[in-house]
Formats: C-alpha cells, sequence, structure tokens
C-alpha cells in the first residue's frame, strides 16, 4: 500500500475517535502548499435538511482555509440506520470552504432516519493552502 494511503486511512481513524478538524502537510518535504485537512460535521446536531424523502448535508471546510477547490472523500456514520444510506459518497458543489452530500434511505424516510440514528459525516480533504502560478503542476 502506497504511504498516503497509510496516511489517510490512519487520519480517518483519529478522526473517529477525536472529533475534530484538523490540518496537516503531506506529500514531498519541498511542497509546504499542500494540506490534509479531515473533521466529522453533522454529530449532534441539526446539520440534515429535508429534500423530498431524502436528506442532504452542506458541510463547512472554512477552517482548512484552502486556496483552491480540494479533493474530498467522504464515508456516513451514526449510531443507526447509516447501513441502509446511499449517496454519501457522492460529493456536489465543493468549493474552497464546503461541499454537500445528498442522502437517500433505501427504506425510510432519511431525514427521520438521520435525526434519530444520529447520522454525521467523516471526511478527508486535499488541496492547496498557497495560490498558485498557472505553470505549476500537481
Amino acid at each position: 500500500m502506497e504511504p498516503a494511503l497509510l496516511r489517510i486511512s490512519y487520519i480517518v481513524v483519529l478522526v473517529t475517535l477525536y472529533h475534530v478538524t484538523y490540518t496537516q502537510p503531506i506529500g514531498k518535504s519541498d511542497d509546504s502548499c499542500t494540506r490534509m485537512c479531515y473533521g466529522i460535521s453533522g454529530k449532534n446536531s441539526d446539520n440534515w435538511k429535508e429534500y423530498g424523502s431524502n436528506t442532504y448535508m452542506d458541510v463547512d471546510m472554512g477552517r482548512c482555509k484552502f486556496k483552491t477547490t480540494p479533493v474530498v472523500m467522504t464515508t456516513l456514520g451514526g449510531d443507526m440506520y447509516h447501513w441502509r444510506a446511499i449517496g454519501h459518497n457522492a460529493i456536489y458543489q465543493v468549493s474552497r470552504t464546503k461541499f454537500r452530500i445528498y442522502v437517500r434511505n433505501m427504506e425510510e424516510d432519511a431525514l427521520e432516519d438521520a435525526h434519530e440514528g444520529k447520522w454525521y459525516v467523516m471526511w478527508v480533504a486535499v488541496g492547496s493552502i498557497c495560490r498558485r502560478s498557472s505553470r505549476t503542476r500537481w
């Protein structure tokens, strides 16, 4: 397994344990602009909104201070019913400061299950915290 993948797996475990938003450098030591930021959103809150019989959440990444649109990965956690949720890893409207996920429930009303099941989104984002010239390649 690649070192970066190991690092991401390790960070997701830390997020699950500590429930924080954190940013750290990744990649080569000479690339001080690339950062990984991660967090848990919606835990013990009312961030889920109704969307027909489905639900969505806008996730705030403002503390990450990205200067470009990052790459984002998500997973869904909770106490109940999240095993039957669909769509939590399909990310929409990604910007430097936020993204949205829509979740559909296979059997019941998704918003009700999100609240009752105490659903939350665990996320990892990788992006730049420096403005780069148009000639710079990732």
